[in-house]
Order: C-alpha cells, then sequence, then structure tokens
C-alpha cells in the first residue's frame, strides 16, 4: 500500500534526522523513488497496492452478482464487489501471478500527503527531491479533475482514469 509505505518511509527519515542514521534516510528515499518509478501511472495517478489479499475469502473472479448479500457488505462493499463481478476491472494479473489493483481515494489521499510530508521532512535533511513535491501536487490535481458536480469524490478509479465507483465516504479520505 503506498500510503502505509510513505508513511514508514516517513518515519525513517524522521528518525534519521533525530537520530542522524544514514541507513534509514537511505530506505526512506529507496522506498519513496521506487513507489515513483514503478507506479506513476500518468501525472497524478498511482497504483496503491501491487497484492492486495484482505479479501481472500472472496473468490471475485469466480463469484455472480446473486452471490453478494448487500445488506450484509453495505452500500460501499456491495458496489466494489459488483463492479470486481462484473468489470472485472479492480485488478489485473501481473505476469508473476499477483494482483494489481486499480486506484483507491483512501490510498490516494494517504499518498499524497505521506509525499508532501517527505518533501518537508527531506528539505531539513538537506535532501532535494522536487519529484516529490511534484508528484504530490499532480495528484491533488487529479483528485480535483475527478471532483464530481455534487462536490463528492469518488472512491476508486481505473488504471486509466476511469471512475469506477461513487458510493460510500472513502473519497473523503482525499480531503
Amino acid at each position: 500500500w503506498v500510503g502505509q509505505s510513505a508513511s514508514m518511509a516517513n518515519a525513517l527519515i524522521y528518525r534519521s534526522l533525530r537520530y542522524g542514521e544514514q541507513q534509514d534516510l537511505d530506505m526512506a528515499l529507496e522506498v519513496h523513488d521506487k513507489w515513483l518509478e514503478f507506479c506513476q501511472m500518468q501525472p497524478g495517478l498511482f497504483l496503491q497496492r501491487l497484492d492486495y489479499t484482505a479479501h481472500q475469502y472472496w473468490d471475485f473472479e469466480h463469484m455472480k452478482p446473486e452471490d453478494v448479500n448487500r445488506w450484509e457488505m453495505g452500500d460501499d462493499n456491495y458496489e466494489n464487489t459488483i463492479n470486481m463481478i462484473l468489470l472485472g476491472k479492480f485488478f489485473e494479473r501481473h505476469p508473476d501471478g499477483s494482483r494489481v489493483w486499480n486506484i483507491d481515494a483512501c490510498n490516494h489521499g494517504t499518498m499524497t500527503d505521506g509525499y508532501f510530508e517527505a518533501y518537508e521532512l527531506l528539505e531539513k535533511a538537506g535532501v532535494q527531491k522536487p519529484e516529490y513535491l511534484k508528484a504530490a501536487i499532480d495528484a491533488c490535481d487529479f483528485a480535483m479533475d475527478m471532483q464530481m458536480e455534487d462536490g463528492s469524490f469518488p472512491k476508486n478509479w481505473t488504471r486509466e482514469g476511469k471512475i469506477l465507483g461513487t458510493k460510500g465516504t472513502i473519497g473523503c479520505f482525499l480531503i
């Protein structure tokens, strides 16, 4: 998850600032740099997870819409699941067999925040990473472009930037 990776990397930057550990700074830079290198789909749009297993007990690839109980899942999870079943677009198979998932507002927001924070922390460490600031600003621009007429944000997109789901409160994570 990019948001959690960014948070952990930022903790390493902070630790490096506090205790002078170069190895912590090096690891943090490696994490941030690799997410930018391998997960940026287009300016402002980043993959946020490469292999997601929290829903292993749901076999999306073999489920039918009638298998899904809307009342057990709640509206937002129901919409996600139906999209996964009908569109088959929430993840694709990587050549190594792992699932490559599409973009969700929660991780998009935490990734954005993480890169703003990394940029600021690294300035204190004397490391210039303008690409981190650019990534965060591009992600904000993407989110603003996706904002709907009623002011709400979608909760997820395809890797091409097409809106997949709008119900639920996960769009709030962009704010």
